[in-house]
């Protein structure tokens, strides 16, 4: 049944108590733009005991899926796909603020939705598996890559034999299963190979802004000189929340001075461990020339 334009049911996101503070700012930057839906928290992985989430929001748990790719020795992360057997809902990562309600939004969109600026910086969105499939649905590719910390759609895209069945394929196995990273490339490829149409919204004929908070390093204001032009949200994408830019004070403004301590340790503590001791220096030096040789290629 053709769908005419995404109607939200539910809001998901990805957590464990390494951005259990970020969970709460979110979340209240939701209901602060009068948006009463749902909020379904995947949990990360296996490695924490469950904890209390804000009020309106559930753990998701599908435990026969978790078993399979843990079997599979697959990243966590790969639990996120479990939004694309899904309808009418927004995925969005914890270190995000609503600016206004994504019901509204999105309202008049269909298909995939996406929210980001990723086509002018696509090399985290495909692997060297990946990037073919892409190269040969169209010449302008980048323009159907999106950040897997912000997408909407108004359909299921797969069942789970389905999702299964093609992450084994030898095809796309390396990039939807194996990647040893996240999940981004293969939620990229597994919406490529689902065929349905891609919209994002900073791009024409949309006239919004970015949503990116890297791209306000000033006044964020300076370009929203429309309604149509302000983004409804921002994100933060994991370091920027620790720059003292105008922009934080989207997200800080749903904490309480107390509050705003407990979330900021929790920033630099997310940063100093993952950005750091958990990410060792030859994958650091390998990111770096995977993003080097993206921008060479993609130019």
């Amino acid at each position: 049944m053709r769908r005419d334009r995404v109607q939200l049911k539910k809001i998901i996101t990805l957590a464990n108590p390494s951005v259990r503070h970020q969970l709460t700012g979110m979340v209240r930057s939701l209901r602060g733009v009068g948006c009463d839906l749902p909020v379904f928290v995947i949990p990360h992985d296996d490695a924490f005991e469950l904890f209390t989430l804000p009020e309106g929001c559930e753990w998701w748990i599908d435990e026969s899926y978790f078993a399979w790719l843990r079997e599979e020795k697959a990243h966590p992360r790969m639990r996120k796909y479990l939004c694309l057997m899904e309808e009418n809902y927004h995925f969005v990562d914890c270190d995000l603020a609503f600016v206004k309600n994504p019901m509204g939004a999105l309202l008049p969109m269909e298909g995939f939705v996406t929210t980001c600026n990723h086509w002018n910086r696509p090399g985290d969105t495909v692997t060297s598996h990946s990037l073919p499939f892409f190269q040969a649905r169209a010449t302008l590719w980048q323009k159907l890559v999106f950040n897997s910390g912000q997408f909407a759609c108004d359909r299921p895209l797969y069942e789970m034999g389905r999702l299964k069945e093609l992450m084994k394929d030898p095809l796309y196995t390396e990039t939807l299963l194996r990647c040893p990273f996240h999940e981004q490339p293969g939620l990229n490829l597994l919406v490529l190979l689902s065929g349905v149409s891609v919209v994002n919204m900073t791009l024409p004929p949309s006239p919004m802004e970015s949503t990116w908070a890297g791209d306000y390093p000033g006044d964020y204001r300076r370009t929203w000189t429309s309604d149509e032009k302000i983004p409804y949200l921002i994100h933060y994408a994991g370091c920027w929340l620790s720059k003292d830019w105008p922009i934080s004070e989207l997200f800080f403004k749903y904490y309480n001075p107390g509050e705003l301590k407990e979330v900021r340790n929790e920033i630099f503590q997310f940063l100093h461990n993952t950005l750091h001791h958990r990410t060792p220096q030859w994958r650091r030096f390998l990111s770096g020339v995977r993003r080097a040789w993206s921008d060479v290629y993609s130019t």
